[in-house]
């Protein structure tokens, strides 16, 4: 995963010699018998299952020692209304601005809709709206809009500001001095500059949508920059292409998964782990595995399938928990019932039914091999 958010950025890095010199791979293929670094073998992945990954924001060093340098107010006191409905907050909110009546008010905020992302700041009735890559996150969207309010009071050299987010992670994110997040610390920094320079910086958290006119212009203005065909071309942070390259291989993991047809895929719908209750002794887990997988004692003698003698069918898992005669009534007491899919999935009172009724039918120790 590593090796795949750092091929976004290798043409300025020490490591694009490995990445992307395109003799070293075709030496890498002449030697069959050569390990190929991890990077060359996370392009190759990425060009078979078409992954097209944006810019990342690179990672800077703060060239003075971050607890000496000052930093922005921030204003969260209206997180004690994160509960309450928008008539309760807005009056608390409206006596908070009035004291910063003589600053320049900002509204930042991100959206995230089915065809993208959506960044944008609102001033002084105008908005400025950016359209992200679709593997952003609406957390990354509200990042970028806070540093790009901050740009413009940079660029016109504003006095003293206020700014205003519903992104109470954000807001959160930079009262840490010791992010390591790359946007994060890129706001960071310009904050230490307009400090140096004298302007005066406050960030605030709003309740999204509390009736507040400017506020809903910037969630508008968000959305149609969230819909827009083309994006923007902005970098995203690393996490997002984690996540994104992740999402990509589960999906291609549950497109192998439907079309095996073991005895594992037909009671097992995703490839996802399934986690074993606390309540469950060692002994009981290894026999519920033995079922899902279709393997036990009972079914099985030597490799060979066995046949029911009641039934004179084939004994397999299925017919001992769907359609054995003998246990008609047990089956139904206990509820052992809706087909094999259902009565071996991963849920803690499934699993305790089906054992309940495995103790009962005398069938428990006939089933570990």
């Amino acid at each position: 995963m590593w090796s795949m958010t750092r091929l976004v950025n290798t043409a300025s890095c020490k490591y694009a010699s490995i990445h992307w010199a395109y003799s070293r791979q075709e030496a890498y293929n002449r030697r069959q018998t050569y390990t190929r670094p991890a990077g060359i073998r996370a392009r190759e992945l990425m060009e078979k299952y078409n992954i097209v990954l944006p810019r990342v924001v690179e990672s800077t060093v703060c060239d003075s020692p971050l607890w000496l340098l000052p930093l922005a107010f921030f204003q969260t006191d209206l997180a004690r209304f994160k509960h309450c409905n928008s008539q309760e907050i807005t009056h608390p909110f409206q006596e908070l601005l009035s004291e910063h009546n003589r600053e320049l008010v900002f509204y930042t905020d991100g959206s995230e809709t089915a065809n993208g992302v959506g960044s944008t700041f609102y001033c002084a009735g105008v908005s400025h709206s950016w359209s992200l890559p679709a593997i952003a996150s609406v957390y990354t969207a509200e990042l970028y809009a806070i540093w790009q309010a901050l740009r413009y009071c940079e660029h016109y050299n504003v006095p003293s500001f206020l700014i205003c987010s519903d992104s109470l992670s954000s807001i959160q994110a930079l009262q840490d001095a010791y992010s390591t997040d790359p946007l994060a610390k890129m706001i960071l920094a310009l904050l230490r500059v307009l400090s140096k320079k004298g302007q005066q910086s406050t960030l605030m958290w709003i309740l999204g949508h509390p009736g507040i006119a400017d506020n809903e212009a910037a969630d508008e203005a968000a959305r149609v920059a969230a819909e827009e065909p083309e994006p923007d071309g902005i970098p995203v942070r690393p996490s997002d292409v984690k996540c994104h390259v992740s999402a990509c291989v589960r999906r291609e993991w549950h497109r192998v998964w439907s079309g095996l047809t073991t005895k594992l895929n037909a009671v097992k719908d995703s490839p996802r782990k399934w986690t074993t209750p606390l309540s469950i002794k060692r002994r009981e887990q290894v026999v519920i595995t033995r079922l899902r997988i279709g393997h036990t004692n009972l079914t099985l003698t030597g490799g060979n399938q066995l046949v029911c003698e009641g039934c004179q069918q084939p004994l397999t898992v299925k017919h001992l928990l769907e359609d054995r005669i003998v246990h008609r009534r047990l089956r139904r007491q206990f509820e052992i019932e809706g087909g094999i899919k259902r009565i071996l999935r991963n849920d803690e009172c499934a699993i305790k039914d089906l054992l309940f009724f495995l103790y009962t039918a005398g069938l428990f120790n006939c089933i570990r091999i």
